[in-house]
C-alpha cells in the first residue's frame, strides 16, 4: 500500500478545499443563523431546561427544527463538498447555560451523519466561542 502523505503533485490542486489565506475572502466559510432558526433553538433551550435529560438520551427526532435542519444542512455540504469548514453565527450561546448550548446544537442537527444513526452527544468536539 503506498503512503499518500509521500505523494508529490506536480501541479496545483484544484478544489473549493485548496484554498490559502490569500484565496480566501473576508465571509467565506460564514453562516449566518436567521430568525426562524434562533427561535428554534430558543424553543428548544427553553424544552432542555424543563427536562433536564442527559445528551445520551436525546434523538434529533424529537425535536421539529426545520429552519436549523435546513441550515445545518447548508453547513454540512459547505464542510463535505465547499471549503471544508464552516463558521455558524449569531447561536445564542450567551443566553445559555453550557450544557444546554451543547445540547440545543446537537438537536439542532450540528452533528448528525448517517453513518452515526440517531444518537446525539457522541461528539465532544463542539465548541463555541464568542468574538467580537
Amino acid at each position: 500500500m503506498k503512503n499518500s502523505m509521500n505523494t508529490i503533485y506536480e501541479r496545483p490542486l484544484a478544489s473549493p478545499k485548496t484554498w490559502t489565506a490569500e484565496t480566501l475572502l473576508e465571509n467565506d466559510g460564514l453562516v449566518c443563523l436567521d430568525s426562524d432558526c434562533i427561535a428554534e433553538l430558543d424553543r428548544v433551550a427553553t424544552d432542555l431546561r424543563a427536562n433536564p435529560l442527559p445528551v445520551e438520551a436525546l434523538r434529533y427526532q424529537s425535536f421539529d427544527m426545520p429552519a436549523c435542519a435546513a441550515t445545518m444542512t447548508r453547513v454540512r455540504e459547505q464542510i463535505e463538498d465547499g471549503i471544508g469548514f464552516a463558521i455558524v453565527d449569531r447561536l445564542p450561546v450567551d443566553r445559555l447555560d453550557k450544557d444546554t448550548a451543547k445540547k440545543t446544537l446537537l438537536a439542532s442537527d450540528v452533528h448528525r451523519q448517517p453513518a452515526r444513526g440517531s444518537e446525539l452527544g457522541r461528539n465532544d468536539g463542539l465548541r463555541c466561542h464568542r468574538y467580537g
